[in-house]
């Protein structure tokens, strides 16, 4: 065991669940001796056979310290928990790959798994998720699989080969997430996947209220074992609060859960309760942005009158800009209505290099800023905004869909036809890309 400052030896111990052990450990001994003591009075034995129960039982205790040190129990079974570094800045070693020493630099935080009975819960999980993902995104040094690729692994059994393939990531977070009445039951761990060993795992048993703490606990854990240092402006972004009011973070949640559904009534649903949200806080600046998108793509699709749609989400995204006008998404909302619908392109451009540079991994700022480019007539810059989106988020159904329609667009068609057939490889039954598939062929005679 390396030598640590109390405070950072008292967090390894939590980390590797020894004071969990240990208490249970004692726990149960001592209800062991007591009926030990009741069987020896009872059947008459020498006093001696108490005295040696308790001094085997004095005797294991450090054993099992020790190997609650060494080795975690988890859902794959017995691993070896990654020790600290020698550097005492919370750095693991591994036992084999890349340099141990150094910072972990990508990882994909998969949607946690509804583990309630209930059918209520799965925008918990989708949304301690999301939080999660948010967070990390923030910090220099990482990359962190965005939403849209890591929700396509949602519902479907993991294989770490895979995610590795697919995502070229180094480590990978799992979790699973319940609500028993007013508590919030969830679980969660972080796995090297050049090791396949556990850095991180955690279970978590908390009031509903205590919801912030635990996703901020959640993320300062995953950012330790990854090796990251950070910076102090990091490290208030990490552990930021958006709002203090729990019920109004459940609201958001459920309207992010329904937006992301995008059918018709869905998105209806997610203005109720992102307008909810703003009721219980009026501050809330994700609210307000949530709601932005949900009238972005309201007038889009013309779902609603777009007459109405667009001017309503210009005026949540501003009041989002006025709460904190570092929000890239915000940005990106007024760059998608002044594209789309004000046709002020100078307008459009300038709010969506704005939400390039505050958040550079923001694949759909990148998205839509190659429909900027489209409509000038810059159709190679406009493959290569497509091309960076995909990248930042190669597993997103729309962008690699709109990758086949920029292909198109340039009059590349070769290309066009093998983006879409990549699209359908993702989900054969994705609509637009069937869509696309026959404006191709059509145009192909």
């Amino acid at each position: 065991m390396v030598t640590l400052p109390l405070r950072r030896l008292w967090a390894e111990l939590r980390r590797r669940h020894v004071v969990r052990v240990g208490v249970a450990y004692l726990v149960v001994a001592f209800a062991v001796l007591q009926g030990a003591e009741l069987v020896v009075d009872g059947f008459g034995l020498p006093a001696r056979t108490f005295r040696i129960l308790l001094l085997v039982a004095l005797a294991l205790f450090p054993l099992v310290l020790g190997l609650a040190w060494r080795y975690d129990l988890t859902p794959e079974g017995i691993r070896r928990t990654m020790a600290l570094d020698d550097s005492g800045d919370g750095g693991r070693e591994s036992p084999a790959g890349p340099d141990p020493q150094a910072p972990i630099d990508s990882v994909a935080i998969l949607p946690f798994v509804h583990g309630g009975e209930d059918d209520d819960g799965e925008y918990l999980c989708d949304g301690i998720t999301e939080s999660i993902i948010n967070r990390m995104s923030s910090l220099d040094g990482v990359r962190v699989v965005p939403r849209a690729s890591a929700f396509r692994y949602k519902n479907r059994e993991v294989h770490h080969d895979e995610v590795v393939r697919e995502l070229k990531v180094r480590a990978l977070v799992t979790g699973k997430v319940h609500r028993r009445e007013d508590m919030l039951v969830a679980q969660a761990e972080l796995v090297d996947l050049h090791t396949d060993a556990q850095l991180w795992g955690e279970h978590y048993n908390r009031p509903m209220a205590d919801i912030f703490t635990v996703q901020e606990e959640m993320a300062e854990e995953i950012t330790r074992s990854l090796r990251l240092r950070l910076t102090p402006p990091e490290k208030a972004r990490l552990m930021r609060r958006e709002t203090e009011v729990p019920e109004a973070y459940e609201a958001y949640m459920r309207g992010r859960h329904h937006w992301n559904r995008r059918t018709p009534q869905g998105l209806r649903q997610a203005v109720s309760h992102f307008q909810r949200a703003i009721e219980l806080d009026s501050d809330y600046a994700l609210a307000y942005a949530g709601l932005a998108d949900t009238y972005n793509v309201l007038g889009y699709y013309n779902i609603e009158d777009p007459r109405d749609a667009y001017p309503q989400a210009k005026a949540a995204a501003l009041r989002v800009l006025e709460i904190d006008a570092g929000i890239a998404e915000a940005h990106a909302s007024l760059g998608y209505a002044a594209l789309f619908f004000d046709r002020d392109y100078e307008e459009a451009a300038a709010h969506l290099t704005t939400a390039m540079e505050l958040n550079p991994g923001y694949a759909t700022a990148h998205q839509w800023y190659g429909w900027y480019l489209l409509v000038r007539g810059r159709f190679d810059e406009m493959l290569e905004a497509l091309r960076r989106a995909v990248g930042l988020d190669p597993l997103s159904l729309v962008i690699n869909d709109h990758y086949a329609y920029a292909f198109f667009l340039a009059g590349r068609y070769d290309e066009a036809m093998a983006q879409v057939r990549r699209t359908l490889d993702l989900d054969a039954s994705y609509p637009l890309a069937h869509a696309r598939l026959g404006h191709l062929l059509v145009h192909q005679g």
